[in-house]
């Protein structure tokens, strides 16, 4: 499944609400992968399936298939941080720290 959306690149104002929407044969769990966004608040269908900040410990929120619905399917992101530069689906769980965090004062 491919996640569709735009963010408005002209305006730099934050925080940022990014819309996205993917569509679904049949409604089963996946995970949102939220590596390339910043800190924030996901929302799928209009339920909360989590806050993310890129500095981990998790990089994907759990989706489970009963909010989900065959067909379209609508995802929100508010950003506190920064604009997302991607948002996609994935199969498992991963964890970690996204690659464009920021270092903390044990890594730098």
């Amino acid at each position: 499944m491919a996640l569709e959306g735009t963010v408005d690149e002209a305006a730099d104002a934050l925080p940022v609400l990014v819309g996205a929407s993917f569509t679904a044969d049949t409604p089963e769990d996946t995970f949102l992968d939220v590596s390339d966004a910043g800190h924030g608040v996901a929302y799928v269908n209009g339920f909360c399936v989590g806050r993310y900040w890129d500095i981990g410990p998790q990089q994907t929120l759990y989706v489970p298939a009963p909010l989900l619905r065959a067909g379209r399917n609508e995802v929100l992101l508010l950003d506190l941080e920064r604009r997302p530069t991607g948002l996609a689906l994935a199969e498992a769980h991963r964890f970690g720290r996204a690659a464009h965090a920021h270092p903390t004062s044990e890594e730098s």
